[in-house]
């Protein structure tokens, strides 16, 4: 199955990191057409409305760095896009913490090479595209039921209107 290119929007502060993720994404197997680099997240920055993101990269021990806030000011920015975050903070209740407000994954700096990252990034958006099509079934399903329910109630209803029809006759 062919991959196809992405766009990947990176938030980092720090020049020699940025370079590492570059580095990494451009040797790994993921094929990358776009980096847009970004020093910060603001509630409205420019970028986001000019590209199309496929995931955000995140750093989050960048000097006032939001942390959670930023995860959910992405997700609200990049709807239904998989946002990887990454820290020099190798604590687990600090990825679950952020998994839980909606990044979609989270590595510590330094646990991860030109391998681990694509691969990240590549699982993040297949788990994206499932979540959209079940979500999209799920409502599909509802809307089954929805028509359903108005089919079994107008049934009911000339079903009643006709044995009034008889009992009169």
């Amino acid at each position: 199955m062919k991959i196809k290119a992405i766009h990947s929007l990176v938030i980092q502060d720090n020049p020699g990191d940025y370079q590492s993720l570059q580095e990494y994404l451009q040797m790994g197997q993921l094929p990358v057409e776009k980096i847009i680099h970004a020093d910060s997240i603001s509630e409205d920055p420019p970028f986001i409305n000019d590209n199309n993101f496929d995931n955000p990269l995140l750093n989050l021990t960048r000097p006032g760095s939001a942390g959670i806030e930023s995860v959910i000011v992405l997700n609200r920015l990049l709807l239904h896009t998989p946002i990887v975050v990454f820290s020099g903070s190798e604590a687990s209740e600090i990825a679950v913490e952020f998994i839980s407000v909606g990044a979609q994954d989270y590595l510590a700096k330094g646990e991860y090479d030109e391998k681990l990252l694509p691969k990240t990034i590549q699982y993040g958006i297949a788990r994206n595209k499932l979540l959209k099509k079940i979500k999209e079934r799920n409502e599909w399903g509802e809307n089954i039921r929805a028509h359903e329910k108005e089919r079994n109630k107008l049934g009911k209803e000339l079903l009643d209107n006709m044995n009034q029809i008889l009992v009169t006759a």
